[in-house]
């Protein structure tokens, strides 16, 4: 049997030692050596049409730099430390091209630097690396480090002790064990490992050095949606930046050169989208011609967003209307008009109401109105979601007559003291029609509303006894496959059609985020939450009740208009 030929100890030993004294003296010298430095004029970048050309920053390359780096324009780099950006884009804008150009530039200029680029599969590294061989090959003679090439992935330049590597985010344990000062993660959103990729890359990088996490959308639930989430709540270290097709010349068209919509609801929705986001006509003809090529109608809004929340909205099979849905949320985040009440609130003889709100749990949209009958549907916390995250208790209070969502709660508390909560928040609002989803923990929320705070105005749900073949009723809105379903359809139908108005935005996020399941079932996609979805859907379901009893405001109400105008045109 053969043997394949080893080398002998002592040479091995040899070329060990000989490979550490270069690695020495290379390290010895980079100390020594100082390279005219490169900026963005001795940068050159392939175009689409294949044409090798001076890198100019575009529209929007421009607006990060000069908000990021002011002095880019005189090639000062020295706000390029210590950096968490986290880009939430529509295709192709150029962020990917612009961190690969300063990273360059950062990894030649400064010794001892080691530049990491994540990309999502081989190919997008194959391309990655071209692009930066490009800028090595173009740069001016007198400029240009010696390079080792250890691969088609990798520079290393010994004179300066700097690398630059491009992997793939296909294993999950990408980037671990290096110490990296400056990382571009591409496409996170798409990354098979990114949980996994996530621990072992990031805590690679010191505080000086420099994370770019940079993507366009992939739905809801993934690993870059769920730490977006957490910028816009101000809980990530990360700042958040979205940038939609707007100012992308190359997005518009001829509009005589694609057909008009004929659907009166493709209509109405280009008509929104001037209004909103002041879409030109040349930009509708190219949404409307992209929409029509194989697999984009559907897709469009995740690959050419107009919001952060638009774009994550495509995936899955989605519930509700999610274009209706993305309008309330822009109307909302974009104006005054969601009128969250806070100073104009007298709560001091709701004392529970009173800390709720306080503590942000009670969000109050309208004030009682001294003659209206309002709803309420209560949801305890019992759901769990696709992912098995236990939810919130949540509660929402509709205008009777006219759908308007008034006010929320939301928050954590044992059966006793939600039931204690919403005996106040019922008073609130004119002894409110009182909805409790009933299943599990809803049964002790009954007890305390009836026998320990006697609410008088408790939904009774009609039962039928086969046993004895007759109607009876009894308290709180059960919850089984037949009156879920009957409830959410009712919702989606209700929204459609401006009978139920939501101005929460954290109802909005979650009714954006439910989706059809398999199996003729619904819920929220993995990552997400539904107790506010069916808390709204448990309200919606009391405002088919009909009013026969007086309003009985427990304190002086207040005349309210409400957002109605505003929404009944849409």
């Amino acid at each position: 049997m053969s043997t394949s030929p080893t080398k002998p100890l002592e040479i091995e030993s040899q070329e060990s030692l000989f490979s550490r004294s270069i690695k020495k003296l290379a390290s010895d010298i980079s100390t020594e050596v100082v390279l005219p430095r490169i900026g963005f004029d001795d940068i050159r970048i392939q175009t689409k049409d294949r044409r090798v050309i001076p890198f100019v920053p575009n529209y929007y390359q421009q607006q990060w730099l000069d908000e990021v780096l002011p002095g880019w324009r005189v090639n000062d780099f020295s706000g390029f430390r210590g950096l968490r950006e986290m880009f939430l884009k529509a295709r192709q804008l150029g962020f990917s091209t612009l961190l690969e150009v300063l990273l360059f530039i950062d990894t030649i200029n400064t010794p001892n630097t080691t530049t990491v680029i994540i990309a999502q599969d081989d190919v997008t590294a194959t391309n990655i690396f071209g692009m930066v061989k490009l800028m090595y090959e173009s740069l001016p003679g007198d400029k240009k480090p010696f390079a080792k090439t250890a691969s088609n992935d990798k520079f290393f330049w010994p004179l300066i002790n700097s690398r630059y590597e491009v992997r793939t985010a296909g294993t999950k344990t990408a980037g671990r064990s290096l110490t990296i000062n400056n990382l571009h993660w591409s496409e996170v959103a798409f990354s098979r490992y990114a949980h996994d990729v996530a621990s072992a890359i990031l805590q690679a990088v010191p505080k000086d050095g420099n994370a770019f996490l940079e993507t366009t959308a992939n739905g809801f639930g993934e690993f870059f949606q769920q730490e977006w989430t957490l910028v816009e709540n101000g809980q990530s270290s990360f700042n958040g930046r979205f940038f939609d097709w707007l100012k992308n010349s190359e997005y518009e068209m001829d509009p005589g050169s694609v057909p008009p919509y004929t659907e009166q609801r493709e209509i109405d929705r280009e008509q929104k989208l001037r209004e909103i986001y002041g879409l030109t006509e040349r930009q509708l003809a190219f949404r409307r011609n992209k929409r029509r090529e194989p697999g984009m109608k559907d897709k469009f809004v995740q690959e050419y967003p107009l919001s952060p929340r638009e774009a994550f909205i495509a995936s899955g099979n989605p519930f509700f209307d999610n274009e209706l849905l993305g309008d309330l949320y822009e109307l909302f985040t974009k104006t005054s008009d969601r009128f969250v009440l806070s100073e104009l609130v007298d709560l001091s003889s709701f004392p529970l109401l009173a800390e709720a709100h306080r503590n942000g749990e009670l969000e109050l949209y309208g004030l009682p109105v001294s003659d209206r009958h309002y709803v309420v549907g209560a949801d305890p916390a019992e759901g769990i979601t696709t992912s098995k995250l236990t939810d919130s208790c949540s509660a929402d209070v509709l205008d009777h007559e006219t759908g308007e969502q008034v006010a929320t709660l939301h928050g954590k508390w044992d059966p006793k003291t939600f039931g204690r909560i919403l005996d106040q928040l019922g008073r609130f609002y004119n002894t409110a029609l009182l909805g409790v989803e009933r299943n599990n923990h809803g049964h002790a929320v009954l007890v305390t509303l009836i026998d320990i705070c006697e609410y008088p105005n408790i939904y009774e749900h009609e039962e039928y006894d086969q046993r004895k073949q007759s109607t009876y009723k009894k308290p709180g809105f059960p919850t089984n496959q037949k009156t879920r379903t009957l409830g959410l359809d009712t919702l989606a139908t209700n929204l459609m059609f401006n009978e139920v108005l939501v101005r929460s935005i954290r109802t909005i996020s979650e009714m954006m985020s439910f989706v059809k399941l398999p199996g003729g079932k619904s819920g929220a996609e993995k990552g997400a939450h539904d107790d506010k979805v069916l808390s709204l859907m448990v309200a919606a379901m009391m405002k088919l009740q009909p009013m026969y009893s007086p309003v009985l405001p427990a304190h002086t109400a207040f005349p309210q208009p409400g957002i109605a105008h505003l929404l009944r045109g849409r």
